[in-house]
Order: structure tokens, then sequence, then C-alpha cells
């Protein structure tokens, strides 16, 4: 009873925080901020659900297998990592460079904010992708109790910076201290409590992550240079940013297979 329990409990708490952000935004902020603060998020976190979904489900029964095979776990642990790395990586980049834009050509001009906010909230995607697949192993081992604490503790934490941040009445503010807290205490702590029973470091999570990050930011940034020495209609920059993300993806999944069988 107590593991389905402690499931349901911090299935409860993430929904507060998923939606901690909203509450705060919508008591210091006017509707138009927090409208393009509700669309930038939802940008970001499409191609993240998507695709993290289906691994996670595709993953968790393997894990299951393999969780007393520290070894073999480790591996296939680290080849999901690595294929979200690979997968979402160069898009979420590109988002990030190219935000402006994308905006210019998706959106009017009352979305001014909009731009800066998607670039500042996809340095959480990066870090989101990765930790959405953590929870299985907590479930896995038996640690929903442990699991549970570690929501309570991030919830606790997000809302003190939140709230602090909201009364600067700078929404970039506060957005950077979403994403900061997000790093220093999501990402930080569930991957480390989770994955240390299976010695996977947050070290060994950063080292599959930089390469991809690094090599997406200097082709998409090349790419951006060109825009910059060539004025490309609005529709044919498009296309050049979704040919070389697709790009990417194929030349990442081969480096991305040698860092991890190497």
């Amino acid at each position: 009873f107590s593991f389905s329990k402690f499931i349901a409990l911090d299935n409860f708490f993430n929904y507060f925080v998923r939606n901690l952000d909203y509450l705060i935004l919508g008591n210091f902020f006017d509707k138009s901020i927090v409208g393009q603060y509700s669309l930038a998020y939802k940008i970001l976190l499409t191609p993240v659900k998507m695709l993290v979904k289906q691994i996670d489900k595709v993953s968790f029964p393997i894990l299951v297998q393999l969780k007393n095979n520290s070894k073999r776990f480790r591996e296939y642990y680290l080849s999901n990592i690595a294929l979200i790395s690979q997968l979402l990586f160069p898009i979420i980049i590109s988002i990030i460079i190219f935000s402006n834009d994308l905006v210019k050509i998706f959106f009017d001009k009352r979305y001014q904010m909009l731009p800066m906010m998607i670039a500042i909230l996809s340095i959480s995607a990066l870090f989101q992708s990765i930790t959405a697949i953590v929870g299985n192993v907590f479930i896995i081992n038996n640690q929903t109790k442990l699991m549970f604490k570690l929501t309570v503790f991030k919830s606790v934490i997000l809302f003190i910076f939140l709230l602090t941040s909201a009364y600067t009445y700078n929404i970039y503010y506060f957005i950077i201290t979403y994403v900061l807290t997000y790093i220093l205490t999501n990402f930080t702590l569930s991957n480390y409590f989770a994955l240390k029973p299976y010695k996977i470091s947050l070290i060994d999570i950063i080292k599959i992550m930089i390469k991809p990050i690094l090599f997406s930011i200097i082709i998409l940034n090349a790419l951006k240079f060109l825009f910059i020495s060539i004025d490309f209609n609005v529709y044919l920059k498009l296309v050049f940013i979704i040919l070389t993300t697709l790009i990417l993806i194929i030349i990442l999944s081969e480096k991305i297979k040698n860092l991890i069988y190497k």
C-alpha cells in the first residue's frame, strides 16, 4: 500500500510543481505576459513530451529486467539519455538560436516578449528531457518514498525562489530563476539519488549532454551567421533551419553511438 500511496502523493505534488509558476505569475503579471509565457512553455514541451513518452514506455520493462545487473542497467540507461540528446537537443538549440526568426514567421507583433521567453525556457527543456525518465528508476527500486520526499523538498524550494523573483516584477528574472532552480534542484537531486545505486553520476550524464549541445551550437550559429550575411526570405530561412537540424540529428546519431559504446 505504501508503494502506491507515495506514487499517488508524488503525482499530486508534481501537478502542483508543474502549475506553481502559473499560480504565481497570475498574481504578479498581466494576462498578456502570462499568455506568452504559457505559449512559450507549450512550444518547448510538445517535442519533449512526444519523444520522452515513447522512450519511457519502451524502456520501463527493459529497466525492470536489468535492475539487478548494474553494468547492463548503466549502459542501457545512458544509451537512452544519448538517444534523447541526439533527437531533441538539435531541435531545442535551434529554437534557442532562431527564436526571433521563428516567432516572426508564426506569430504577429503582439508577441514581442515571446522570443526571449522561448530562448530562456529552452535551457530548462534540455534538462527536463533528461530528467523525465528518471522517475521510473525510483519506482523500479521501490524508492517511491524517497521520490516523494524529494518532490516535496523541490516544491518548497521552487515556491520560495519563484515568489521572491516575482517581486522584481520582471518576467525575464522570473523565468531565469525558474530555469536555474529546476537545474539545481530537480535535475541534480532526482538524477543523483535515483541513479546512485547504478554508479551513474551527474558527470556521466553531463558528458553525454555536452557534446550534442556544443556541436549543435557551433553548426547552428554558423547558419545564423549566414543569415546575417545574406538576406534570405523568412520562409527560406525556415527551410534551412529544418534541414540543418535534421542533418545534425543524423550526424549526432553516429557520434553518440561512439560515445556510449567506445
